[in-house]
């Protein structure tokens, strides 16, 4: 691999190990309910949740939370839980649950014997 290629995928990588990707996810995670409700409301209406669609009702919130999100990022938020052109909302909204909870969590002392 050239130099300038593992440069490319370190730059994309970036915006996961930032303070804005954990507020993010924040957000979503304790957003969940709400956003499971509008899948779950699209999916009633027969509508595929497509990464647009999914793009659509993530955004929503994020908007409203005063989050702005580059294009180039949207594809670490929802590309985890698509298959074969559908999103797995069910998947996604599990996931955000369990990452908030592991940044919310306090780390257990650990006991050491002498």
């Amino acid at each position: 691999m050239n130099v300038s290629k593992t440069l490319v995928q370190f730059n994309k990588m970036d915006w996961v190990t930032t303070r804005s990707y954990e507020d993010t996810i924040a957000v979503l995670a304790r957003n969940r309910k709400i956003i499971y409700n509008k899948f779950l409301n699209l999916e009633q209406r027969k509508v595929t949740i497509t990464p647009e669609v999914a793009k659509s009702v993530l955004k929503e919130i994020l908007d409203y939370s005063g989050i702005k999100m580059q294009e180039s990022n949207w594809t670490y938020l929802i590309k985890f839980a698509e298959s074969r052109g559908i999103v797995d909302f069910r998947k996604m909204m599990s996931i955000y649950k369990d990452r908030l909870q592991r940044h919310t969590s306090i780390p257990r002392a650990k006991l050491i014997f002498i």
